[in-house]
């Protein structure tokens, strides 16, 4: 039930596990067998501390998580056994599981349960104290599942009878005080099953219904019907005129609380969709039926008074009317009462008098107005005094010249009152096609409705008649149909009813045109839910209110009278008629009284005219384009379907436009959720949102992108290779997802496009698997069988209908495949972890074949291939299985770190997908095979995949794959880690030598030193000797350095303290030997970069450095440098030397980052424990971003600009790799990559910010052995290191990977999670949008605004942030982002490329990066902050520029309900904190200012706007607020009206609700404007001003809304409305292109899209 709810409902179990653990506990690794068992001694004093037995505790865990069930059972038994308490360690055990936040270990409790059941504690201690009980009702009880809650009853003896009366008391207490709802909700539940009935209905139900608590209402009504009456009396009394009533009812709950704040508006909505689920009946409830009965009293009166202004009716029409107000008030006092307030409010007094003398009212029960005016009529004054001021919105009476009213013959009408006569109309209207030869012919339709005031419920509109309305052309003939619903409904059956729609909706002999179809046949779909199919399908369907708006929107020239302003407000198809025609709809009938039979031969002409002004538009829209030469065919327009909400609401929304006559390339990114192969013209088809996309793997181009499923997201496909007579080969392809399913083709011949053969058609039952049975190409035919998750079959077979429904359960997976002998077989896999396999017999029906239970957990995914069947689920493993008439399993392995949703098979492999971000390749081992992996950093899943199989050994050559991040991959199979492995003979003739160093002198050639002191050279595995070092070199520790540049030199320096310099041909150009006075071992050597080779540096021992210049002989000292800062391993890793600012940088083994001024070889800039303390190992500088990079071996890279006036470094950011990674080794460039290290791995990956690649992989033993990597021009990657005194030598040619992209989409990749802001601005005449995340990045784009060439470029990833990016601000060149962690960043753009300028963290870390330190930013010295909260979050931030744009003012909410005000000084990079401010006690959610005068406004979770003048910053800041909504304002944005005198604001919030207020400036007041509630069904996140009178708002419900202020009649009006297809949208932004004159709208959530609006025709578009 879709109730209402403020939010707060936690009935949902918060405690699913999602695999995402932050439990910190560690769990021990030890087996428990390790530990003797007579050896475990517990306390068994009842006072111990839970903390004696956590190890225990995490040792149950660790073979719980195993799945070692008899382990963990033995050492929890023994537990028990040892206490002298055991349900007290029971109730321990218990509350230490629900405490954490590991939903695994939750999954625990119930089998604690039940093995404590088997254990025999021989009654010790079976008493519990008050509390132990207190305690499972306040902490266990309000964490754990209802599952979990009825095992706690059973053990602990809660329903004993000693125990009752505690738990009513309790409970009772915690009612009155009802301050935690949630837990109050909880406790409900628990009464509840403890089945007592000591508490009063309405002390647990008043709680919950006055907190929205409806899920938690739900469990505890239940069926019973009595409850169920109960509750809506309840609801009843609460809507009650009588304060007294409510007054009372609040009494007997002990609520004190001021009636006034009831909310009776949701209460009302709430009621009314309980009455239709209970099926009671309105007139039992005398509240809520004077309420209802009071709408249509209103809405009688907007008829007549309003919509019928200045239209002549007659007295037949006035008649009825009064006779509908009668039988609406019949003998209510209240209803007289409001009916005479009514006829007062719309200036109608003598009629108030008039019907007070009907119903005899006394004075004191009527208006002032009306008694004065009853006095002067008793005295004789007649003279009316009736005038309508009230404004009309339908136009004034018109003549027959100024409405567009085509003749319509009484003669031509049928009408239609037996159900004898249906058949032979229809049978006319599809004849008709014979006359118009291939054409087939328009057929008209409406309907007329009527509201009973007498029925059940006032909600429901009632049919009265439907009209159908036709022309022949060749005859310039019209006829029409008017089918009497009222009478032919007591003559239908169902099946009659379901066939008649079948005619109508979906008949292949005529176009059926209706003018916005779904507010129409929402009220057919109501009254008569058999023609449900017919309607969902409308097949034969044209909505010309969406060839309008597509005509408007692509060739308004089409419509000769679209330049001219309507003299009246005209609307819907009055406005299309205007358009075609030059003249509105005679609406003079439109409120006639359609109940009365028999209809006036004027309402007959009336009714038909709707239906036959379609048929003429259609007929004038056909020549129009033929005229102007337009390329027109109404096929592309035919089909019509429903939106799932709309159909679920039975409501008049109708979908987005779906042409396929034109595929806008929209800026569109959102998870890919299917992935399909079309093998033969290796053609991918991936779906993502509502959207199918097409690739060509040969070329790696995408080739096309269509929305198909409006309004669902794409899950699926099934498809069908056929031949047609031409010998074309095309695919028939079935798309489903959610509920929804459409069938389109694809052909080699028209590669870029899709035809549509079937739009998108709801299904009753969300849809998992589809099989084509059958296709009869010559007849379009197509029979398909669909799996749903109700473990339910259904058949397409033109029609919808379900064919079987199997046993009764909740699929999570299923799959639909042909078997041996072409037998179909649906396998099914349960949220239980259960798997059915069902067989179709010849009858179509399906009997179950198997059914087992392997998993622990939900299935998720069901592979079929060649008699192998393969299941992944929950529990992260793996099951396969031989397939013939039973199953045989023959593989079960843990597969993944997380959830595995797909896999798919080969004879010899099984590739599977998950949660964790990989996807892995498996050979059919038993245990599983891990044969290789591929992952994408920062990413949050890998939703689906596929593979092109090789045809000659049915092995996958090619994986394509759907990540969250919007990209679609592809992966080679025979993309081995290594293409060569082999171990180098080095033929030493020393006896017992073995290597002790090598390296690289180029691809081919390498020295390696050995024990003896030899230096042998191994040039393309020939061995020879460089040198022989036996004197020198022998025995000892040496370190080698060669030099890249210049000539090849070779530097080998020893213990001894000698360095001997080579030329590449092993000759020694030079030596050194460092002063004998002191230690000097040679314990590091480099060659500086951009020296030639001509210097080096030399670290001793006690850290120090010595610059050498080799040049002269012998070498001199040209420089020592200041000693490195005390540490045990004192010597550098690496160094790098800027010649242009004369700094060397240092990176040592303490992980600092030193940069020394070589003019006088001090410390100059010092970076301390950059890298943690397992050091620095590499510096260079990237030659694509000028950045300089430092990697180490706490595996963060660390990106830096360089200040070259101050000669400074600037740190920008940092990131990873991958999680576990902890070893980055060297960087290099051209392409940009990085060598990095894991336990017992080497690995090469790509440093390209989209997306880092592992390009290769050698198990060498980890990175402590000595070893060297080299990249030659041709991409052959060599990597070579020593093991067990021997030298190994790997290699792989990277060329394919490097020229071939892996991201197939064009759109970019975004984040892999949520996207949480936005920002658009323009630079030099270009388009850019930014993008924050909750994965703690920064995405910088460039777009192309052209409407027909949507394109996306990424141009930066900025990662400094250390948790979720909150929001973004764009002014001038720089960029301001803040974030939780209370983080403040100051960006900056040049030449598209971002460096960080500025750093503020309200409290800086002290340790980063695992064991790293601080970064010693100058930005943090001003930094001054009192506040000590250390999860405080940054919520929003702005800026204004100040003093010549030389320093802005940052204003910064966050979570702490503080407004923090920053100077940032440009010169200085610096933020200051200057001022704080706070207006309430809750969380700050958004901040904007107005600059010109510096003032603030500032939103925040209580509903409250609030404004701060800051136009000066001494204290006290002058502020006021106003209270808009009921609870957080998520978004608001202001304009002028008067520019520094006068803004107005919008707002939008988590009641769904937008508000529109206004603050003076001058007086320092706010002024509420408009308001409308509830206007979107869920939260709305984002609202921006088009101009002053006009604004759009966005929610979580996807409806992108135009707001419009009619100032003159002080009105907010809901202009234009548009379906996003992204969901969970979170932000939006807004920005006038002026290039274009058009706006672009940006939505972020799970995606990007962005949205164009033209404001002159007031049109969205993508």
């Amino acid at each position: 039930m879709d109730l209402e709810s403020n939010g707060a409902d936690s009935d949902d179990n918060f405690l699913i596990d999602d695999g995402h653990s932050t439990d910190d506990n560690s769990i021990s690794n030890k087996n428990f067998s390790d530990r003797p068992r007579n050896t475990l001694t517990l306390q068994t004093d009842p006072s111990y501390n839970f903390s004696d037995y956590v190890d225990i505790y995490e040792r149950i865990y660790t073979f719980f998580s195993r799945g070692d069930k008899r382990p963990w059972q033995t050492l929890f038994t023994q537990v028990i056994q040892q206490t002298s308490t055991p349900y007290r360690l029971l109730y321990m055990f218990l509350d230490y599981t629900l405490n954490t936040t590991n939903g695994r270990k939750h999954k625990m409790v119930v089998p604690f349960i039940e093995t404590f059941k088997q254990i025999k504690v021989d009654e010790k201690d079976i008493r519990l104290d008050d509390e132990i009980k207190e305690n499972i009702l306040s902490k266990v009880c309000r964490r754990c599942a209802l599952n979990q809650l009825e095992s706690i009853i059973e053990i602990f003896h809660l329903r004993s009878i000693e125990n009752r009366q505690f738990i009513i008391n309790f409970i009772s207490t915690q009612l009155e005080q009802h301050q935690d709802i949630i837990f109050v909700s909880q406790l409900t539940k628990f009464l509840q099953l403890l089945e007592l009935n000591a508490i009063s209905f309405e002390k647990i139900i008043l709680p919950l219904i006055l907190k929205t608590q409806w899920e938690t209402i739900k469990f505890v009504i239940g069926d019973d019907r009595n409850l169920q009456q109960k509750l809506l009396k309840t609801i009843d009394d609460l809507i009650s005129t009588d304060q007294a009533i409510i007054r009372s009812l609040l009494a007997q709950a002990s609520i004190q609380m001021n009636i006034n704040s009831i909310d009776t508006h949701s209460l009302k909505r709430v009621a009314r969709k309980l009455l239709k689920q209970y099926q009671f009946d309105l007139r039992d409830f005398p509240n809520l039926a004077i309420q209802e009965k009071i709408s249509f009293l209103k809405t009688c009166f907007v008829k007549k008074y309003i919509e019928n202004k200045g239209i002549i009716t007659d007295d037949e029409d006035e008649k009825a009317w009064k006779e509908q107000i009668k039988d609406l008030v019949q003998d209510n006092r209240d209803l007289k009462v409001k009916l005479i307030d009514l006829f007062v409010d719309y200036i109608d007094v003598d009629a108030a008098v008039e019907w007070t003398q009907y119903y005899n009212l006394e004075d004191f029960e009527i208006p002032e107005q009306v008694k004065i005016r009853r006095e002067e009529i008793r005295h004789g004054d007649t003279k009316s005094r009736s005038v309508a001021v009230k404004p009309a919105t339908w136009p004034a009476n018109q003549s027959e010249n100024d409405v567009y009213k085509p003749t319509v013959l009484p003669s031509d009408i049928v009408y239609i009152e037996l159900e004898s006569d249906v058949d032979s109309f229809l049978n006319r209207l599809e004849c008709s096609r014979c006359d118009v030869g291939s054409h087939l012919p328009f057929v008209g339709f409406d309907c007329e409705t009527f509201i009973d005031p007498t029925q059940r419920t006032l909600s429901s509109q009632i049919i009265s008649i439907i009209q159908l309305a036709s022309l022949v052309p060749s005859r310039n003939q019209s006829f029409y149909g008017v089918f009497d619903m009222l009478a032919l409904r007591l003559q239908f059956d169902m099946k009659s009813v379901a066939e008649f729609a079948q005619r109508v909706f979906c008949s292949q002999d005529f176009i059926l045109l209706s003018y916005n179809y779904a507010g129409d046949t929402s009220s057919l779909l109501e009254n008569y839910p058999s023609m449900n199919s017919a309607l969902m399908q409308g097949s034969a369907v044209i909505d010309l209110s969406r060839v309008q708006q597509y005509i408007l929107e692509h060739y308004p020239d089409v419509f000769p009278y679209g330049h001219v302003v309507a003299s009246n407000k005209s609307r819907g198809l009055s406005e299309l008629v205007r358009l075609c025609f030059g003249k509105p709809l005679d609406k003079t009938q439109r409120t006639s009284d359609w109940r009365k039979r028999p209809l006036k031969p004027v309402q007959l002409i009336y009714s038909v005219l709707d239906a036959r002004v379609l048929v003429d538009i259609a007929v004038f829209i056909e020549e129009r384009t033929r005229s102007l030469q337009i390329p027109w065919s109404w096929s592309d327009f035919k089909g019509y379907t429903w939106t799932d909400k709309a159909f679920k609401k039975r409501t008049g929304t109708h979908q987005q436009s779906r042409f396929s006559i034109f595929s806008l390339r929209n800026m569109f990114s959102a998870p890919v959720t299917a992935i399909k192969i079309l093998p033969t013209h290796r053609v991918c088809l991936a779906g993502t949102g509502p959207y199918v996309v097409a690739f060509d793997l040969t070329t790696n181009q995408q080739l096309l992108q269509k929305k198909i499923l409006i309004d669902s997201i794409v899950h699926g496909f099934e498809i069908r290779e056929i031949i047609r007579e031409t010998n074309d080969i095309s695919y028939i392809v079935v798309v489903f997802g959610q509920r929804t399913f459409s069938i389109i083709e694809w052909s080699a011949k028209s590669s870029t496009e899709l035809k549509t053969i079937l739009p998108q058609t709801q299904c009753p039952s969300w849809i998992l698997s589809a099989l084509i049975v059958s296709i009869d190409i010559s007849s379009q035919s197509l029979a398909i069988l669909f799996g749903t998750a109700l473990n339910q079959i259904y058949r397409y077979k033109q029609t919808l209908e379900l064919i079987q429904s199997l046993n009764y359960t909740t699929l999570y997976s299923s799959c639909l495949f042909r078997h041996i002998n072409d037998r179909i077989i649906f396998a099914a896999g349960t949220v239980f972890g259960e798997l059915f396999l069902y067989e179709k017999d010849s009858n179509d029906c399906f009997h179950e074949k198997i059914a087992i239970s392997d998993h622990n957990g939900a299935i998720f995914g069901i592979t079929y291939y060649s008699n192998l069947l393969c299941t992944v689920g929950d529990d992260r493993t793996v099951k396969l299985y031989k397939f013939n008439d039973s199953l045989q399993q023959i593989a079960s392995f843990f597969a993944h770190e997380a959830r595995i949703w797909q896999s798919s098979l080969t004879s010899t492999h099984i590739l599977t997908c998950g949660e964790d971000c990989s996807i892995r390749f498996w050979s059919h081992k038993s245990t599983g095979e891990l044969l290789r992996s591929f992952s994408v950093h920062r990413c949050k899943s890998v939703w689906c995949m596929d593979i092109l199989r090789d045809d000659q050994n049915d092995k996958p050559s090619i994986i394509i794959s759907g990540w969250s991040d919007g990209a679609v991959r592809r992966h080679h199979v025979d993309d081995v880690p290594i293409d060569s492995y082999e171990m180098l003979s080095l033929n030493s003739t020393v006896p017992n030598d073995f290597p002790r160093n090598v390296a690289f002198l180029n691809s081919l050639t390498m020295i390696v030193h050995m024990n003896s002191g030899q230096l042998l050279k191994i040039d393309n595995k020939d061995v020879s000797l460089f040198y022989d070092g036996s004197e020198t070199l022998k025995n000892s520790y040496a370190k080698m350095s060669i030099a890249k540049e210049g000539n090849e030199c070779l530097a080998v320096g020893s213990l001894t303290g000698g360095v001997f310099i080579f030329d590449r041909h092993g000759t020694v150009t030079n030596t050194i030997e460092v002063d004998t006075n002191r230690n000097n071992k040679i314990l590091q050597i480099f060659w500086l970069n951009n020296t030639l080779g001509n210097k080096l540096l030399i670290c001793i021992p006690d850290g120090i450095m010595l610059i050498y210049d080799i040049s002269p002989q012998p070498a001199i000292v040209e420089r020592r440098l200041e000693d490195l800062p005390d540490f045990e391993q004192r010597w550098p890793n690496t160094c790098l030397y800027l010649e242009q600012s004369n700094l060397l940088l240092l990176g040592d083994r303490q992980g600092n980052l030193l940069s020394y001024d070589l003019h006088t070889g001090a410390i100059h800039q010092k970076f301390e424990r950059l890298h943690g303390i397992n050091g620095t190992s590499f510096i260079d500088i990237d030659q694509t971003s000028n950045l300089i990079r430092s990697c180490g071996r706490d595996g963060y890279v660390n990106l830096f600009s360089l200040n070259l006036e101050q000669r400074q470094l600037i740190h920008q950011s940092t990131f990873t790799i991958t999680s576990d990674i902890t070893w980055l080794d060297q960087l290099g460039n051209h392409p940009s990559m990085i060598t990095c290290f894991t336990t017992n791995h080497f690995c090469l990956y790509t440093l390209d910010e989209q997306m880092k690649r592992r390009l290769m992989q050698v198990e060498c033993g980890g990175g402590h052995r000595n070893h060297d990597f080299y990249l030659d021009a041709n991409f052959n990657a060599y990597f070579v290191y020593i093991r067990n005194k021997r030298v190994y030598l790997a290699e792989k040619n990277l060329t394919r990977i490097f020229n071939e992209a892996t991201c197939l989409s064009e759109m970019p990749p975004t984040h892999g999670t949520e996207i949480r802001c936005v920002k658009l601005f323009q630079s030099n005449h270009q388009l850019y949008m930014m993008t924050g995340s909750e994965d703690t990045q920064i995405k910088l784009f460039s777009m192309q605004s052209d409407k027909f060439q949507g394109k996306c470029e990424h141009i930066s990833t900025l990662q400094s942030h250390l948790s979720a990016v909150c929001d973004i601000v764009v002014i001038d060149k720089f960029f301001f982002s803040c974030g939780a962690r209370a983080q403040l960043f100051a960006w900056q753009m040049k030449n598209n490329i971002v460096i960080r300028s500025g750093y503020f963290m309200l409290h800086p870390l002290r340790r980063r990066h695992g064991g790293g330190g601080t970064i010693h930013d100058d930005s943090r010295k001003d930094v001054n902050d009192e506040d000590h909260g250390l999860d405080v979050r940054f919520t929003s931030v702005a800026a204004v520029a100040e003093h010549n744009h030389e320093s802005y003012l940052i204003f910064v909410t966050a979570s702490d309900a503080v407004l923090r005000v920053f100077r940032y000084t440009t010169s200085t990079n610096r933020f200051s904190l200057i001022q704080t401010c706070s207006h309430s006690e809750y969380c700050q959610l958004r901040v904007k200012v107005y600059p010109t005068q510096y003032i603030a406004f500032v939103s925040s979770t209580d509903g409250l706007l609030c404004a701060y003048d800051f136009s000066t910053t001494d204290n006290p800041i002058r502020s006021t607020s106003i209270k808009l909504h009921q609870s957080g304002i998520n978004d608001f944005d202001l304009t002028e009206i008067h520019p520094n005198e006068l803004l107005r604001l919008a707002s939008v919030g988590d009641d769904g609700s937008v508000h529109v207020s206004t603050f003076d400036m001058k007086n320092w007041v706010w002024k509420r404007e408009y308001s409308k509630e509830c206007t979107h069904q869920s939260p709305a996140t984002g609202v921006r001003f088009v101009d002053s009178t006009r604004f759009v708002s966005i929610g979580i419900d996807q409806r992108l809304k135009l707001w419009s202020i009619d100032e003159e009649n002080n009105t907010l009006e809901l202009a234009v409305k548009y379906l996003v297809d992204i969901r969970d949208i979170l932000s939006m932004d807004m920005i006038f292109c002026d290039k274009k004159r058009e706006f672009v709208f940006v939505v972020v959530g799970a995606g990007v899209q962005t949205i164009r609006f033209d404001s002159v025709n007031c049109l969205f578009h993508s």
